[in-house]
């Protein structure tokens, strides 16, 4: 009967393992292609001046309107929203930035990475404590339309988190970023994204 490994010799196999994890991923880092650096963009065009009811309504028409990965492609956001997205001066992102009531809002459409089979959707409010757009109005649509709303149970994130299954294996998620997790008022951004679905 052999006899069970030493807990020495199982230690070495979990670091020879660990080890050669690290060096797969680095080398699957170099050769994957990025876009860019978040924050290497180019600035967006100028686009019309919002208020706060229009962009609220064009988030929670964007949230109604998409099911799968095509429906977060620039021309199918633009249809959504019912605003136009030109491409930034390198073509990285599609989008436009203007005035929000007091302060103002950055929409931008990117893929995070070359091969990602979809798009992320961002909308930011600018300076971010202006509370142009409030909690209570950019999650009312959602939970009427079927959101599931989570919050982060610890630590210092301030983001509130929105799912809802799109399709087979697929599902839409929002992350809203706001002022205090515990007492929500004021949000600064808002993302989309369609991921698989876990489990």
């Amino acid at each position: 009967m052999p006899k069970p490994p030493s807990q020495a010799s199982i230690e070495a196999e979990q670091n020879k393992a660990a080890a050669a994890s690290d060096i797969a991923a680095d080398a699957a880092a170099k050769v994957t292609p990025r876009l860019v650096d978040q924050g290497a963009y180019p600035e967006l065009q100028a686009g019309p001046a919002l208020t706060a009811p229009t962009l609220t309504n064009a988030l929670a028409q964007l949230a109604k309107a998409l099911r799968s990965q095509a429906d977060t492609a620039p021309a199918a956001v633009e249809q959504a929203m019912e605003l136009k997205l030109p491409p930034d001066s390198q073509g990285r992102r599609y989008g436009v930035k203007g005035v929000l009531g007091q302060g103002g809002y950055e929409l931008a459409v990117w893929k995070p990475y070359a091969k990602h089979p979809g798009h992320l959707i961002e909308v930011s409010v600018n300076p971010p404590g202006s509370c142009e757009l409030t909690m209570d109005a950019v999650q009312a649509p959602l939970l009427s339309a079927g959101f599931r709303m989570t919050k982060p149970g610890f630590g210092d994130d301030h983001r509130i988190m929105f799912d809802k299954q799109a399709g087979q294996n697929l599902g839409v998620y929002i992350a809203v970023k706001t002022d205090n997790r515990n007492d929500p008022h004021c949000v600064s951004r808002v993302t989309f994204e369609l991921e698989p679905i876990d489990g």
